[in-house]
């Protein structure tokens, strides 16, 4: 053997150990390298809960922790508690003054959360209250002029708070200002509307879309916050209820609708996209399975990663990768648990959590991570043997080229 060939296998027998050896960190602590497509993608077991939870809230704070609060086990709960990722331990926090589920939980721009609506045992909710991660302590915050249930908080580029939607018979909006700590009337919805999505579009409006509540066919609308009113946009092309889908907002600022349906009738593998510059709708690509009450999480390359949900006869094992740009699904992967509404937040190491949500049959206190690893990947300088192992760049989903043989080597 050539001192350059010993050289060579020398050089990639160290690359193999320094891939090995990024890779045990990234395990034991779920982060996400900076290994672009070099990556192999799986979910990991992370710490569960202190207590199994659905319909509960999970909220990013500034410091990099998550705040779960709230959802049901029987009954709704008063309980919250804290994610630490670089611990990668759960802390229990402050009780919560009423204990709620279907409730929302919005961080706002001084790191508090405001918690507000939802359901306690016997009734809908209008009560509010405000989360200080600093003190570990909730405060009463003034209530809702509407009691709310399944509705959509979104916080507003001037970071006030935009409620919408969840109550029976009423369309009213408010908006809560946490300057001076009061709600104001925010419009009316064209119909009531609850379990349907809210997204804040690029220009600092809100578009929100279907709801199990709607009546007739799903129908979406645009809040803009200058005018403090509320504008029909086109139709969607489908004559279905889009209750439990997403809404993502993508790169080029369009707004990506997936899967949803109606809880006792149907469930869709279709996905819609909305275009605010033109006020249209179009069709986009299918899912590779049909979900509802699922979660969909933005990646930092701009694909959009759906998992779980409920299909026709269960609940989701499965997850997705889907590019929009493509219109279509790149891969499929398993979760560690089934689970259908439950939640899914971006950390900020670009790893993304699942907390809680419920199989067929029971609510679950388990999570876990999605977790990029960096594969080892050579860079051949010279002639190779058949034998030598090479991996060259590829997507997520599809296989890793095979190593070509050259000619007059062995």
């Amino acid at each position: 053997m050539t001192t350059s060939r010993c050289a060579r296998r020398l050089l990639q027998a160290l690359l193999v150990l320094w891939a090995w050896a990024a890779v045990q960190p990234a395990h034991a602590n779920h982060f996400i390298l900076p290994c672009g497509n070099d990556c192999s993608v799986q979910w990991v077991p992370a710490p569960a809960m202190h207590e199994g939870r659905v319909f509960h809230t999970a909220t990013l704070l500034q410091d990099g922790t998550v705040l779960v609060t709230g959802g049901e086990n029987g009954s709704p709960l008063l309980g919250t508690e804290r994610y630490d990722p670089a611990a990668g331990i759960w802390r229990t926090t402050a009780f919560m003054s009423t204990a709620r589920a279907s409730h929302t939980a919005t961080l706002l721009a001084d790191g508090r959360v405001l918690v507000a609506g939802g359901r306690s045992d016997s009734a809908y909710l209008s009560s509010a209250e405000l989360y200080d991660p600093a003190s570990d302590a909730w405060t009463a915050a003034p209530s809702m002029a509407v009691k709310r249930l399944s509705h959509t908080a979104t916080r507003l580029a001037d970071s006030r708070v935009l409620m919408a939607g969840g109550s029976v018979n009423d369309r009213r909006a408010e908006v809560y200002d946490p300057v001076t700590a009061t709600w104001s009337f925010a419009g009316e919805l064209a119909q009531t509307r609850g379990n349907h999505t809210a997204t804040l579009l690029a220009d600092g409006r809100v578009l929100v879309v279907g709801g199990e509540m709607a009546s007739g066919r799903s129908s979406a609308e645009v809040y803009d916050p200058a005018t403090n009113a509320w504008t029909s946009t086109g139709p969607i092309p489908t004559g279905m209820y889009l209750s439990f889908a997403t809404a993502t907002l993508l790169t080029d600022g369009t707004v990506l609708v997936a899967g949803g349906g109606s809880v006792t009738d149907w469930v869709l593998d279709t996905t819609f996209v909305y275009d605010p510059a033109t006020n249209t709708w179009m069709e986009g690509g299918k899912l590779d399975s049909v979900r509802l009450g699922h979660t969909a999480t933005a990646l930092p390359d701009g694909d959009l990663v759906f998992a779980g949900g409920f299909d026709y006869d269960d609940v989701q094992f499965s997850s997705e990768v889907y590019a929009p740009g493509e219109s279509r699904s790149l891969a499929m992967f398993a979760l560690v648990d089934r689970r259908a509404f439950h939640t899914a937040t971006m950390l900020a190491d670009g790893s993304v959590l699942l907390t809680g949500g419920r199989d067929l049959d029971h609510i679950l206190q388990s999570t876990e991570l999605l977790v990029r690893t960096v594969r080892a990947r050579f860079a051949p300088t010279g002639p190779l043997s058949c034998a030598d192992s090479v991996q060259g760049l590829y997507h997520w989903g599809s296989s890793p080229p095979t190593p070509s043989c050259r000619s007059g080597v062995p």
